[in-house]
Formats: structure tokens, C-alpha cells, sequence
């Protein structure tokens, strides 16, 4: 009987358990996620503003207004703004059921605010909804989640960035020739980075341009095109020398290459991005082989290379750039670029090829990195615990009976 008993109260103590572990999952899957769960603001400037993108998904069957706020210290150095109208200060959004909206945290940092590090937490909540009967179970709760923040403010200024690529394509005489330089501020400060580009036929010097019009953002990502006439020129093949430097520092210099064509030796027929996907699983640090399948229907040789434009809550974040390969008149093959997610979250990736001085139709993809708002390796641990429960249960049950058994043989 006391044999019995113990298994009664461990089956008892297992089953509970198991129930327990499974509502928090189930919570956390629905109503309310937020990305990033935490962000941080390195050498920031006193009298500096710095702007951070949270997502809000709204996993909820109904429309939900969800507020938001911050606590902490320097909650007064923080607002909220639209995403697509920055000025516009916001305290709450609408999201339709299952979508999801990003809004900018702006931190403006005081003129006077002492050399240290800060923190503090921006919360995201849901109204509960003022018709129960009308939403799913649990729609009626409030949700809060929160987005921890941290803002080291220092009195050095950091002017730095990075090139992450460079790129102009085949284009035909008379059309402006478009030169890409991808720039990446890194620094605490916004930078104008001087690009000089010296264009060359063969040996010979044929043009020089020399632009430092557009000033970035802290912790902004911007594709800055240069724009050159090629009106006037010659056919043939042609290159440019690119530097790109910040404050005197040289940060990049490439010698890329390309042709002018005339009017009369442009290929005819087209050509066609006609399969665009990765390979593998893509996770945080690991690198996701992006393929791009080109089809050259054009009657000529051409030249190709496959771009393709990485996005993250809404903002290009890097641009990929393949090797450039020959196809023959009617050949098709793929073009590989390869990314590195650094985070859990959601990446768009628009891929096109740029070929014989034009380029094909753009095509997307999603990667999906984790589940903004639900912890992989929690639910891993949540299963584990289950199935050891479960078998707690089985063989309580059979000691059950075999006590049983033996209690009535006696």
C-alpha cells in the first residue's frame, strides 16, 4: 500500500508539472513578440541621436493596439517614432491580426549627461481586447514584453566606416553609367565619405570624379551611386580606380571593370533570373549559400553577376555582391553569393542579375532566424522534461499495477 501510494502522489506531481510546462508555451507562442529582445549604443555623444528599430508582431486572431514605453533612468532621453515618418512621435500603433509593424526608438542623449553606461528597458503591451466573446482564448489578457537597452555615453567621437562593395555594369553609350560604393557607418558620428574615381581606356586616363555629397547616419548602411556620362566615348572595354576614404584615411580601393557598348552591338533577347534560393538551414553566425540561376536567352555572349539586397525590419543592412561569369548565347547556371546572419530575426533578400548593361526582374526570399519572442533552446529543455515526465507517468502506472497485483495474491 505505501508503494502504492508513493507512485499515486509521483504521477500526480509529474502530470502537474507537465501541465504547468505546457501553458507558458502555448503563451508564449501567441499575442505578442517583439525583435530585438535587446540592443546596445556604443560610444554614444552627448547632444547625440541615435535611432533603433523594434518589430511588434501581432500573433493575436483580432486587430490589437499595443502601447509602449520605457523605465529605467534615462527613459526621458527616449521616443517613439513611425518608421516611414521619423519626425512623428507616437505612443501606440494598431496591428492587424497575425502582422507585424516596426517603429524607431529614438535616444537623444543630453548635452550634459555623464560618461558612463545606462540602462533601461522599452516595454511593448497589448490592450486587452473589450470583447472577450469575440477573440480567441487568452486574446483578452495584456501582454508585456520588454527590450532591454544599453547606452554608454562617452566624450570621444568615432569617425569610422566600412565599404562593403563596389559595382558598376556594362551600359550601352550615351546612358549614364551608374558606380555603386555600399558604405557602412560604424562610428558614433555621421560620416561623408570622399570617393575619387579615376576612369581608365586601356592606360589612358579618360575622366575623373571626385564626390563627397552624401552624409550617413550613425549605425546607417547606404548605397551611395555616382553617376558618369558616357556620352562622347568609344566603344570597348573600360576601368575605374575607386577609393573611398573618411578624414583623410583610406578605407577602400578597387579597380573594377566594365564595357561600353554601341547601340548596334547590344545583344538582342533577354535574359532571366529563373530560379532564386538558398541551401541548408540558416542559423545565427553560420554561413547560407544564396543561389541565383541565370538564364542568357540573348543571341551574344554575356558577362553577369548576381546581386542581391539584404534587409532587416525594413532596412538595408548589406548588399551581396557573386563573382562575374561569361555565359554564352543561350547558356543558364547559377550565381552564388554567400550571408552571415549576426541575429535572430527576419531577413528579406532581393536578388537580381545585372547583365550586358541591363539586369532581370527582381526576385525575394525570407530567412527566418529563430522566433522573435520564442526561446528555441527553452522549448528543447520544455520537450526533454516532458518526455521524462511522461515516462515517470508509464512507470508509475505499471508499479501501480504490479502492487496491485501482488497486493491481491496475497
Amino acid at each position: 500500500m505505501m508503494i502504492r501510494k508513493v507512485f499515486e502522489k509521483l504521477a500526480a506531481i509529474a502530470l502537474t508539472a507537465t501541465l504547468a510546462l505546457l501553458t507558458p508555451i502555448t503563451a508564449v507562442a501567441g499575442g505578442l513578440g517583439v525583435a530585438p529582445s535587446q540592443f546596445e549604443i556604443t560610444d554614444a555623444l552627448r547632444g547625440g541621436v541615435y535611432d533603433k528599430t523594434v518589430t511588434i508582431f501581432n500573433s493575436n486572431p483580432v486587430d490589437v493596439e499595443f502601447t509602449f514605453y520605457a523605465e529605467g533612468g534615462i527613459a526621458e532621453w527616449i521616443s517613439f517614432h513611425e518608421l516611414d515618418d521619423s519626425w512623428r512621435t507616437i505612443k501606440s500603433v494598431f496591428i492587424p491580426a497575425n502582422e507585424k509593424l516596426t517603429i524607431i526608438a529614438r535616444f537623444e542623449i543630453p548635452a550634459d549627461a555623464a560618461s558612463q553606461t545606462y540602462n533601461c528597458a522599452i516595454y511593448v503591451q497589448s490592450a486587452p481586447a473589450e470583447d472577450a466573446e469575440q477573440t480567441e482564448q487568452g486574446s483578452s489578457i495584456s501582454l508585456k514584453m520588454p527590450v532591454f537597452a544599453k547606452v554608454t555615453v562617452t566624450g570621444l567621437q568615432r569617425l569610422e566606416g566600412t565599404v562593403t562593395g563596389i559595382f558598376a555594369r556594362d551600359t550601352t553609350i550615351g546612358q549614364i553609367l551608374p558606380v555603386e560604393v555600399s558604405f557602412d557607418n560604424t562610428g558614433n558620428v555621421a560620416a561623408t565619405p570622399r570617393i575619387i574615381i579615376k576612369f581608365k581606356y586601356g592606360e589612358k586616363l579618360v575622366d575623373e570624379i571626385e564626390y563627397n555629397d552624401t552624409s550617413i547616419g550613425v549605425n546607417k548602411f547606404e548605397v551611395i551611386t555616382i553617376n558618369w556620362d558616357t556620352s562622347g566615348l568609344r566603344e570597348g572595354d573600360y576601368n575605374a580606380q575607386v577609393t573611398v576614404s573618411l578624414a583623410g584615411n583610406v578605407l577602400s580601393e578597387k579597380e573594377i571593370s566594365f564595357t561600353l557598348l554601341s547601340g548596334e552591338t547590344v545583344a538582342s533577347g533577354s535574359g532571366e533570373l529563373t530560379g532564386f534560393e538558398y541551401t541548408g538551414q540558416p542559423a545565427i553566425n553560420t554561413i547560407t549559400k544564396i543561389m541565383g540561376t541565370f538564364l542568357n536567352s540573348a543571341d551574344t555572349e554575356v558577362s553577369a553577376k548576381l546581386l542581391v539586397e539584404v534587409y532587416q525590419n525594413e532596412s538595408l543592412i548589406e548588399v551581396l555582391e557573386s563573382e562575374e561569369v561569361l555565359f554564352i548565347a543561350g547558356e543558364e547556371n547559377t550565381l552564388d553569393v554567400y550571408f552571415t546572419p549576426a541575429a535572430e530575426s527576419e531577413y528579406a533578400l532581393k536578388g537580381h542579375v545585372n547583365y550586358g548593361g541591363r539586369k532581370t526582374d527582381t526576385r525575394e526570399l525570407v530567412l527566418t532566424i529563430g522566433e522573435p519572442g520564442n526561446n528555441t533552446n527553452g522549448n528543447s529543455t520544455a520537450l526533454i522534461i516532458i518526455i521524462v515526465t511522461t515516462a515517470v507517468i508509464i512507470g508509475a502506472v505499471v508499479l501501480y499495477f504490479m502492487s496491485s497485483k501482488r497486493g491481491s495474491r496475497s
